[in-house]
């Protein structure tokens, strides 16, 4: 069996802000915050593709409760 190799990045919230604490608050709620997360960072890197030209990174996610149709719209 191949060895995985994790890293983790941490995100911080003020929550004494009251627009950070909403967005920690929008983010605790999915049950896959690693996930939803990696999916935002696709998505900023897919727009960056459409105006760079530069080629996009696949990140994989292990979620099963991410819903795209969310996004699109």
């Amino acid at each position: 069996m191949a060895d995985i190799l994790k890293k983790r990045i941490q995100v911080v919230f003020n929550v004494l802000d009251q627009d950070q604490l909403t967005l920690y608050n929008y983010v605790k709620g999915k049950s896959n915050q690693s996930a939803y997360l990696k999916r935002l960072v696709q998505r900023d890197l897919d727009v960056g593709f459409v105006l760079t030209g530069s080629r996009p990174v696949i990140v994989p996610t292990d979620s099963g409760d991410f819903d795209l149709g969310s996004f699109i719209g």
